[in-house]
């Protein structure tokens, strides 16, 4: 598994941790590429990896010491964890990610297709 951490700002202030795995046998030299853009792109457009379906769950959270380090927030700070498993077209996982949001800069918008009887 290639493991990649990011610390995301917004306005130069730290916003989000964002921690994603990928399987390795399916992104071999992931880890020496630029990563500098979006994850996904780099997934179809080098390793002809494209996903097609991911399942979220967000949640609250008490944030953790370094982590609130890092976030440039007080300890014990209030978070927003989002999980997140992305699918190819077989189903299988080809993302995992565990991202941790200062809740008091962040905010989610989700949106559904709903399907006709």
């Amino acid at each position: 598994v290639h493991a990649l951490q990011r610390l995301r700002y917004a306005d130069d202030e730290p916003i989000a941790i964002e921690t994603t795995y990928f399987p390795a046998e399916l992104t071999p030299g992931m880890l020496d590429e630029e990563l500098h853009g979006s994850l996904w792109e780099l997934l179809r457009a080098k390793y002809d990896v494209v996903p097609v379906s991911a399942t979220a769950t967000i949640e609250s959270i008490v944030i953790d010491d370094a982590s609130c380090a890092r976030l440039n927030v007080r300890s014990a700070s209030a978070g927003i964890l989002l999980t997140r498993c992305s699918r190819d077209e077989s189903g299988r996982c080809v993302e995992f990610a565990r991202d941790v949001y200062r809740a008091d800069r962040a905010r989610f918008q989700v949106e559904a297709t709903i399907p006709e009887p």
